[in-house]
């Protein structure tokens, strides 16, 4: 496989065939499903439209080759005449900037997932792109992603990097809850470069100290000046151990720099959460896919469960779904034994969590309805604890609504409530027909907590009037 930087990038994501091969060569995208958007406009940055597998995302990928930007003359100003600007690859001007974040909200707007291919090595720093407030464009990007609703994944290429300001605007933590970062086992990624790291960490006297440790003929030397002797013999010896230091810096440079590239592998980004994944290039379009189609899925029933109990935040119906997979495993036999590594090593598995999400639907979405009653219980339970005497009056003014056989159910609810305590209410079923009955471990927290009060129990008979036959699955 050749590296992304010898090819043009729309080759890359769309595909190709090459002059001596009449074998088309795939890209990460379908074929002919790429469409370039704004092409004339910043063109350092590639944006556009494609399918990975059916699946229509938004694709930002950087120009690894100088671009030319022309900036016309004015005509207002008869002294003007047109300019071209050279602009390097893998770099973010201000227009470039600018287009990613607005290619970013463009896309958030139409609910398209987000691929971005992260070869960046930063920010240009030019007096004339300071002024040309690359900083106010960059901070763009942050906001448009912080917007970002549908997953937005980060892909490192092969050979590519991701350094300075441009990790720090794709950095994943800025959405945690949409965004994912993955990495090429070739690629790199880091703050600074491994030669900015050693100058700083690893200076000149901290390797020649080092070769003063290691190398024989230094240390040779240095016995020599320490244990003195003639005039000249010492200024011979230190002499030859200068001779010697200069003929090690570059070897020493070389291994300072080799040790620090080491630190921005991604397996050393993986061990300490920098990247959720390293995906090589080879089976970097079926993992996406498959991850793509379970953030999907996943993101569908959680705002189902969300709008059914808005109390619940993102990280916790991410660890309420998580629960619920954990049981299904167990019910199936797959998780025997009660080890977090082997949960994890499940959960991450994209075609196993959407095949559980297809197979169990229904379930599912019996527990988001049950979530919505729990949660309207909940309300219910508050509103009692400011007000007793006003729920009491709401209560009643809703049994006066009712229908006269929901009017008796309800009442009768409410009597084995109060005479036999809230778990009595749990064998009683909804008085729709046909509508599903308590779900264990569908409660908010994971297990099947109790309603709390006969009045709660009540309002939960007809929660929105919803039945089995009525409830309209939530699309995977």
């Amino acid at each position: 496989m050749r590296r992304c930087g010898e090819l043009a990038q729309r080759v890359c994501a769309r595909g190709g065939g090459r002059q001596r091969r009449a074998r088309w060569v795939s890209g990460l995208f379908n074929r002919d499903s790429f469409r370039e958007c704004m092409a004339g406009w910043a063109k350092s940055i590639i944006t556009g439209r494609a399918r990975l597998g059916g699946i229509p995302v938004g694709v930002i990928v950087p120009e690894v080759r100088s671009t030319m930007a022309v900036i016309p003359a004015d005509p207002a100003t008869p002294a003007s005449k047109e300019t071209v600007i050279v602009q390097a690859g893998q770099v973010w001007y201000p227009d470039s900037a600018f287009k990613t974040a607005q290619a970013i909200r463009d896309f958030t707007g139409e609910d398209l997932p987000i691929l971005i291919i992260a070869n960046w090595r930063g920010f240009s720093g030019g007096a004339r792109d300071m002024f040309g407030e690359v900083l106010k464009y960059g901070s763009y990007i942050v906001d448009a992603l912080t917007h970002a609703s549908q997953p937005v994944l980060v892909y490192i290429p092969p050979h590519g990097e991701l350094r300075g300001g441009a990790w720090v605007v794709v950095d994943p933590t800025i959405n945690a809850a949409a965004m994912e970062m993955y990495a090429d086992p070739t690629g790199r990624g880091g703050v600074l470069e491994p030669s900015g790291t050693a100058a700083i960490k690893y200076r000149h006297r901290d390797m020649m100290a080092t070769a003063h440790r290691l190398d024989p003929v230094l240390k040779s030397l240095s016995a020599r000046v320490k244990t003195g002797g003639d005039a000249a013999g010492v200024a011979e010896a230190k002499r030859e151990m200068k001779a010697r230091e200069e003929s090690l810096a570059g070897v020493y440079l070389q291994v300072a720099h080799a040790f620090c590239d080491l630190h921005d592998t991604p397996g050393r980004m993986l061990a300490v959460g920098a990247i959720h994944g390293v995906v090589p290039w080879r089976r970097a379009r079926s993992f996406f896919y498959w991850r793509l189609r379970r953030r999907l899925a996943e993101r569908s029933l959680m705002q189902r469960m969300m709008a059914a109990a808005p109390q619940l935040s993102t990280a916790h119906a991410t660890t309420l779904l998580t629960s619920w997979f954990r049981e299904a495993m167990v019910a199936e036999g797959v998780l025997r034994a009660v080890s977090p590594h082997t949960e994890a090593a499940l959960w991450r598995d994209d075609a196993r969590v959407l095949r559980w999400l297809a197979d169990t639907r229904d379930t599912l979405e019996a527990r988001a309805l049950q979530l919505r009653r729990e949660s309207i219980a909940e309300t219910v339970l508050s509103l009692g604890m400011e007000d007793a005497s006003a729920v009491v009056t709401g209560v009643l003014a809703l049994l006066n609504r009712l229908a006269p056989d929901r009017k008796e159910a309800a009442i009768a609810a409410l009597r084995r409530g109060v005479l036999l305590g809230p778990q009595s209410t749990l064998s009683i079923p909804p008085v729709a027909s046909g509508a599903p009955g308590r779900h264990s471990g569908g409660g908010v927290g994971g297990g099947g907590g109790a309603m709390t009060s006969g009045a709660a129990a009540m309002t939960g008979l007809d929660a929105g009037g919803a039945s089995a036959s009525g409830m309209r699955a939530f699309p995977l």
